[in-house]
């Protein structure tokens, strides 16, 4: 990664006993492309926030174009990259977090508010507005 990128991470390796779910979480600004290829995060989804730029994305052969205020997420097991294996200029915050299984105990949560959130991830939209304020907390 260049000099003028900045990247900080924080990896669980459930050294955190509270949210073991939560494997990893990060930041990156990107002041100049950088690759992205091909990559994909085992039995987890990925959630990204584009804080400022646009970024665009390969999922499954299908292209997405996200900019500052934006959510993108990606599916447990799915491959994906950066358009073209780079990521433009922009900043965003990422994390990574474990599929919430129904039966398998997730965040605390009851059998039914797991099996509810699993059932709304596998059908969220790829790509979500936030709301505007978010930047601000």
């Amino acid at each position: 990664m260049s000099k003028k990128n900045v990247r900080w991470t924080y990896e669980n390796a459930h050294t955190h006993p509270g949210v073991p779910e939560l494997l990893l979480l990060g930041y990156d600004r990107f002041q100049e492309a950088n690759g992205l290829g091909d990559h994909q995060h085992g039995n987890c989804y990925e959630i990204v926030y584009v804080e400022s730029g646009k970024a665009a994305w390969e999922v499954n052969g299908e292209a997405y174009t996200t900019h500052a205020g934006q959510l993108f997420h990606t599916r447990p097991n799915e491959l994906h990259r950066g358009m073209m294996n780079f990521i433009e200029p922009c900043t965003i915050w990422w994390m990574i977090f474990s599929n919430p299984e129904p039966h398998v105990p997730w965040l605390g949560l009851a059998p039914e508010d797991i099996s509810h959130i699993s059932q709304q991830l596998a059908v969220l939209p790829r790509t979500i507005e936030s709301d505007p304020q978010i930047r601000n907390t």
